[in-house]
């Protein structure tokens, strides 16, 4: 039986989540992905609602995916912002 794993070690609480909430910069936002994104959700809480193995996997994904997206703003902040300021010369 595997453990389950509760709280990350970089996002402490909700309050933490605030702080960071920096929004992706405009060079990488796309449309298509964007669409393509938003179809793929949409099939997977389909999946979901009819599938109890399914749902228990994606709920505690949706979890870790909100946790590691919180940690990769803040570790590739300040990369993003150089290649932002790169294009913009």
């Amino acid at each position: 039986m595997r453990p389950k794993q509760t709280q990350h070690a970089f996002v402490s609480s909700s309050s933490d989540r605030d702080i960071f909430d920096v929004p992706p910069s405009p060079a990488n936002r796309s449309p298509s992905l964007e669409g393509a994104c938003s179809a793929a959700f949409s099939l997977y809480a389909e999946n979901a609602e009819t599938n109890p193995d399914f749902r228990k996997i994606y709920g505690e994904w949706l979890e870790f995916r909100e946790d590691i997206a919180t940690w990769f703003r803040v570790a590739e902040a300040s990369f993003e912002s150089n290649l932002y300021k790169l294009q913009k010369t």
